[in-house]
């Protein structure tokens, strides 16, 4: 008789025994019983248009996706379909910087790793091409912390003057705008490959 995961009645065991062991058992086998498949692959036209609406409806900067960038993450959820879980892209700004951008999950998927394996295969094909030797980045101050766990630092003003001039007119747009909805924007900055 195979069991399959929806036949599985889940019941705590903390409930039951108040013993930590068995609720991190529970834990680890009900993160196993649902856990989804995706992939990450380069976007479809469909997808990268997609994107820019999901961007636009965030008031996040949609002008700068494209085809050639953008990397999504897709749970299959059938025959030749598949559901838009979150994207983003490292795009060119000059020959010596490129910015990680757009990076985006739907509510429903975050804090499930998802952002940071799109990071991180970012960061992968970008190295594995050897384009570029920094990377730069805007975001929101709670978000610090994600993008040092990939070898990002909070740049100095030194350092943002140093970078391009599109993501210099970028950060004084942004921080302006987040200003006025009460966020602290921040750019950051990695240097090599670490």
């Amino acid at each position: 008789m195979a069991i399959s995961p929806s036949s599985i009645r889940m019941v705590s065991p903390w409930k039951q025994t108040g013993d930590p062991l068995l609720l991190l058992l529970f834990f680890v086998v009900t993160l196993f019983l649902t856990a989804d498949s995706y992939s990450i692959r380069p976007a479809t036209a469909q997808e990268v248009s997609s994107a820019r609406k999901i961007l636009f409806s965030q008031a996040m900067n949609p002008l700068s996706i494209s085809l050639e960038t953008l990397l999504v993450a897709c749970e299959e959820s059938g025959e030749n379909s598949s559901a838009l879980l979150g994207f983003g892209q490292i795009r060119p700004l000059d020959d010596q910087c490129s910015e990680l951008a757009s990076l985006y999950v739907i509510p429903g998927r975050r804090n499930q790793r998802i952002g940071s394996a799109i990071v991180q295969a970012l960061l992968d094909r970008h190295y594995s091409d050897e384009q570029h030797s920094q990377l730069c980045l805007l975001t929101l101050k709670p978000t610090i912390g994600f993008y040092e766990a990939f070898g990002f630092r909070v740049a100095d003003e030194l350092e943002r003057k140093k970078l391009p001039k599109a993501i210099q007119l970028e950060f004084q747009a942004g921080n302006a705008l987040s200003f006025v909805l009460g966020n602290d924007l921040v750019c950051m900055v990695k240097q090599n490959k670490s």
